[in-house]
């Protein structure tokens, strides 16, 4: 019997285990999988340079929340720097305006109107003509939000772009030793919680003041109680089909949520890491793409690339409609497909391209059973949704995770970190606790 049980191992799940160990409450703590970390997945190869990340990798501007855990733990920040290229029509050159022409039209998402609508609509409505910029600001949705252009509304887009502007959104950082230090210092700082690996949690079973949860533990039925719950649980697990691999049953059902659930959407995303023997790239275009730091395109399957200023390492990345086509493939297909991808967009045979390659490492988060997806985003008519999707019932179910978070940094790491805190401070306000920072 604990004070509270948090199901998911997730950044928020540690986030919410770190407070509330800090306040002396007794903690059990259930994650599905081997390992905590949620969608942070960072490799450290053996003979490796660098930590190579599986999942999130950025951090994006300056979020309180990153910065002051990773100030607390001794985690360097670097600032992402390089210069940007596009691939237009099998030709390389600087992105030179690419970003200007987004930001004219995103710029008008703030702009006063009477109703949300798809950012399709807006595009359409505000840019009648087809253009290179309006052809750019919907891959650049697709993409970096995961987003179908049709389902995701502009309050919520300009909701993110207002948040992203007031923390240096514009600028990214990477953790140096991985961001996985930040899932190993939060244990550190929630020793006295109980954590379960391999506990897949099959039925939260509740009514107020009390929580029964009933998981498979390395195959084996266990039941944890508690007083209260934290539900951290990624989006497209909370709205996975009762009878989906990883899905919950709540009982009695979360109807309070029916509608929050149906205005958010989790965002297809995959990324694949390739690791070369050395920089081959360096010597391309004149030896001009030395410095670069980001490869933008139009291909229909791995579109977005980026690069270290040192390693050998080049990443890829497919979001939205891309991403969710590319989630059908097999590993070594997408690898393939992604190699092939890439070497059309350097202008480098694929014959060569396999010779550099000394391997290739990703993870299917789509079809990941434990979490269905990338990161959330807001549908049309959801500006309200995750605020209803974080609120607490009666005083014993507790939500966070990013899709909770309610401000603006829905989809990213500071926000899911920033949704631990906000439930852990829910929880111990209805306790009479005191909080103590992690």
């Amino acid at each position: 019997m604990a004070d509270v049980l948090i199901v998911g191992g997730g950044l928020a799940g540690l986030q919410v285990a770190a407070l509330l160990c800090g306040a002396g409450m007794k903690v059990t703590l259930l994650e599905a999988r081997e390992v905590l970390g949620g969608r942070i997945r960072t490799l450290h190869l053996p003979d490796a340079e660098l930590p190579l990340e599986l999942g999130a990798e950025f951090v994006h501007g300056r979020p309180p929340e990153v910065l002051s855990v990773a100030e607390a733990a001794g985690l360097a920040l670097r600032e992402v720097t390089g210069e940007p290229w596009f691939s237009r029509d099998g030709q390389l050159e600087p992105c030179g305006e690419f970003f200007q022409q987004i930001e004219q039209i995103m710029g008008r998402l703030a702009e006063p109107r009477p109703r949300d609508r798809s950012f399709r609509e807006f595009i359409d409505e505000c840019f009648p003509a087809e253009s290179e910029a309006k052809e750019l600001a919907l891959r650049y949705v697709e993409g970096f939000h995961a987003a179908q252009p049709e389902r995701i509304g502009v309050r919520g887009l300009a909701l993110g772009e207002e948040a992203s502007a007031q923390i240096d959104g514009d600028k990214q950082y990477w953790v140096l030793r991985g961001y996985n230090a930040l899932v190993r210092y939060l244990r550190s700082q929630s020793s006295s919680a109980e954590i379960c690996l391999n506990t897949v949690v099959r039925e939260v079973r509740w009514r107020p003041q009390q929580v029964e949860i009933r998981a498979l533990r390395g195959g084996e039925e266990q039941t944890f109680r508690a007083v209260r719950a934290v539900i951290t649980l990624p989006l497209g697990v909370l709205q996975a089909a009762p009878d989906a691999p990883g899905a919950v049953r709540f009982e009695p059902e979360l109807v309070e949520k029916r509608n929050a659930l149906r205005l958010l959407e989790m965002g297809p995303a995959l990324r694949i890491t390739l690791r070369f023997r050395y920089r081959f790239w360096d010597p391309l275009e004149g030896g001009r793409l030395k410095n670069m730091g980001f490869l933008f395109s139009r291909d229909p399957e791995v579109p977005t690339w980026w690069a270290k200023p040192e390693g050998c390492l080049l990443t890829g990345w497919a979001g939205g409609p891309r991403g969710l086509r590319m989630s059908s493939c097999s590993e070594a297909e997408f690898t393939s497909r992604a190699v092939a991808s890439l070497a059309r967009l350097l202008g480098v045979g694929r014959a060569t391209m396999e010779e550099h390659l000394e391997s290739a490492h990703t993870h299917n988060w789509v079809t990941d059973p434990y979490c269905r997806g990338g990161y959330s985003y807001l549908a049309v008519g959801g500006e309200n949704a995750p605020r209803e999707l974080a609120a607490p019932l009666a005083g014993t179910l507790f939500f966070a995770g990013e899709a909770t978070e309610f401000t603006g940094h829905h989809g990213t790491v500071n926000g899911a970190m920033a949704s631990g805190t906000r439930a852990a401070n829910e929880i111990l306000d209805v306790s009479g606790r005191s909080p103590e920072s992690p």
